[in-house]
């Protein structure tokens, strides 16, 4: 068929404009003029690529950058990044993209191609519809699709692409990142899983471009974290409930035994929008065990366990009492700021990495929210037995949960 660089998603540059990205439309051109355009848009790329490897920005040595990353050790790189596009791609879509992997985003590219998608790290459109190399452009003249994190401008750093085959992707979900609906998780059959953000008006065309190309998600739903039935929509609200109450849905499974407890609450987890890849909408567990002073569990005697009918604020009536008498007596002289029980959440980007301070990268991560340094190390995580007694008891400022690698990672203690 027919293909065409849609006018409508290519207006003319203005100087408020951004191009977020490049479609390609089934109507009215010829196919000559078609694959001259796809083909720019490929050798724009490549040739972005090759740029970076043979021409150094200006004013930076190339044999000894900032960065401590050389020519001789790029090249290899960029190299590896021109092998993952397939020979003689053709390039249908492209959307500007930023992946996001705990507290760190890098800014790229998604490209759908003929049977692979592509994330490329470093590269975007500018608003001449050019593919340029981010870390050669004037701050002035990009616009972030997130917004800048305070951390300096990284130069010559290493790019990273991915490839993904159609038939390989699993799951698509609709995420909502910095409480905004801008981002999609993509989950392979090889185990990775990406969280992009998107300008928000694009998020939801690129969601549509991959149930039309990636046609085994409907396909695999059966095995899917939502448990749907093969004709259901992924993301469609209403099949989200009877996933979870229907005959072949997640609950049923975990009560015929068919999946663990874990895998039941990751489930659950997915479901309900938490990541990995997201440190602020990170997977939540519960606390399981109430008594860390005995040498032998007595699992039959129900004072071992928390009450899981209670969430972690109620789970000592002498503290349940303090939160409801706060709530009563709250009084804010401004007007500002109405009564509540708990003033802090049961998850956050610090908890998990104060969990996981000992294992990189969260020891950088915990590092920047505490401004560069460590807490005090009796307000850092080192007993098990204490963080359930200031997250059950003691603590009015701490109704922490726990996070998934408690069950499965005892490496992170």
């Amino acid at each position: 068929p027919t293909s065409l660089l849609d006018r409508e998603y290519l207006p003319e540059p203005t100087p408020d404009s951004t191009t977020s990205d490049i479609v390609i439309d089934h109507e009215d051109r010829t196919d000559s003029i078609v694959s001259s355009g796809i083909q720019d848009m490929s050798s724009a790329l490549r040739r972005a690529v090759k740029r970076s490897i043979s021409e150094p920005e200006d004013g930076i040595d190339e044999t000894e950058g900032e960065s401590g990353v050389n020519e001789e050790d790029s090249a290899p790189d960029n190299q590896s990044i021109l092998r993952q596009l397939e020979e003689n791609e053709k390039i249908s879509h492209m959307f500007r993209c930023a992946r996001i992997q705990g507290l760190d985003t890098v800014e790229g590219l998604l490209l759908f191609g003929k049977e692979h998608l592509y994330v490329i790290d470093g590269f975007t459109l500018l608003k001449t519809r050019e593919i340029r190399d981010i870390e050669s452009l004037p701050p002035d003249c990009h616009e972030p699709i997130l917004p800048a994190s305070g951390a300096p401008r990284q130069t010559n750093t290493k790019k990273h692409c991915s490839k993904f085959a159609y038939d390989d992707i699993r799951e698509v979900h609709k995420r909502r990142y910095l409480l905004q609906p801008m981002a999609l998780e993509v989950f392979s059959g090889d185990g990775r899983n990406y969280l992009l953000a998107f300008p928000r008006k694009v998020r939801n065309k690129v969601y549509q471009r991959f149930m039309a190309f990636a046609t085994g998600i409907a396909d695999s739903a059966q095995q899917s974290v939502a448990g749907q039935k093969r004709t259901a929509n992924v993301e469609q609200g209403a099949g989200l409930l009877s996933n979870l109450i229907g005959e072949t849905s997640v609950t049923q499974r975990w009560v015929r035994g068919e999946i663990s407890n874990f895998q039941y609450l990751m489930h659950l987890n997915t479901l309900a929008g938490r990541s990995y890849n997201d440190l602020m909408q990170y997977p939540v567990f519960p606390w399981i065990l109430a008594d860390y002073d005995s040498d032998q569990l007595d699992l039959s005697h129900p004072s071992t366990f928390r009450d899981f009918s209670k969430p972690m604020g109620a789970q000592s009536p002498e503290r349940l009492d303090q939160f409801k008498k706060r709530y009563k007596e709250w009084d804010d002289p401004h007007g500002e700021t109405p009564p509540y029980h708990y003033g802090t959440h049961y998850s956050s980007a610090m908890i998990v990495c104060s969990y996981l301070v000992r294992m990189e990268p969260f020891t950088q991560h915990f590092l920047r929210l505490q401004g560069g340094h460590f807490d005090l190390a009796d307000r850092m995580f080192n007993s098990v037995r204490e963080a359930w007694l200031s997250a059950s008891r003691h603590n009015m400022a701490d109704v922490k949960e726990l996070i998934p690698e408690f069950f499965y990672l005892p490496e992170f203690l």
